[in-house]
């Protein structure tokens, strides 16, 4: 379930925040957010992503007032911190409290993840060191 509007994802932010932890290992699904913390301080939730395998939908949204943008990159292998040029598949940035974007299949063929391929998903501060990593199998 996606939350489009920002109370909805408020609530849901609020609710869960006992439990939340940034963008903790793990096989990510249609039915788990994921949280972006601050590099600087992990108690600080700065934004929210998800990844749905059907379509291959990738929704990133910043939820704090910060001046910062979130993004997260999608890479075809582990990203490697010693291997700064490793590009990723496509990255979606967003920023502005309250503000969501969305990629999917239908949109460009570079979103069209290949099938049965587990792909790592980076997250972190306007396009910047990234925090930690998840990955799906697509």
């Amino acid at each position: 379930m996606i939350f489009r509007s920002l109370a909805a994802r408020s609530l849901f932010m609020v609710s869960a925040g006992a439990a939340a932890i940034a963008l903790s290992a793990g096989t990510a699904n249609a039915s788990s957010y994921k949280y972006i913390t601050s590099p600087s301080d992990s108690s600080i939730i700065v934004g929210t992503a998800q990844f749905t395998s059907y379509g291959d939908e990738l929704e990133v949204c910043d939820s704090r007032e910060d001046g910062h943008a979130v993004s997260v990159a999608v890479y075809y292998s582990k990203p490697d911190p010693n291997n700064p040029v490793q590009a990723p598949v496509y990255t979606l940035k967003v920023g502005g409290y309250g503000n969501c974007a969305i990629h999917n299949a239908s949109q460009a063929v570079t979103y069209d993840l290949s099938e049965g391929h587990t792909y790592w998903f980076a997250a972190g501060l306007n396009n910047g060191v990234r925090t930690v990593t998840w990955s799906d199998v697509a």
